[in-house]
């Protein structure tokens, strides 16, 4: 596979719809069979489900 425009595309795609927040330090990380959540100051940023 050949990615032309870089693997930036790879990763936009996966973070569609997430809450993304950069240069925030991480405190903690739970997860289960569907869910993730990082702690990452408040609020409590869930990532989403599968």
């Amino acid at each position: 596979m050949l990615f032309t425009d870089g693997y930036d595309g790879i990763t936009d795609y996966l973070a569609e719809g997430l809450d993304i927040r950069l240069n925030r330090p991480v405190t903690a990380i739970r997860y289960s069979d569907r869910q993730v959540e990082v702690d990452a100051g408040k609020p409590l940023l869930p990532t989403g489900c599968w």
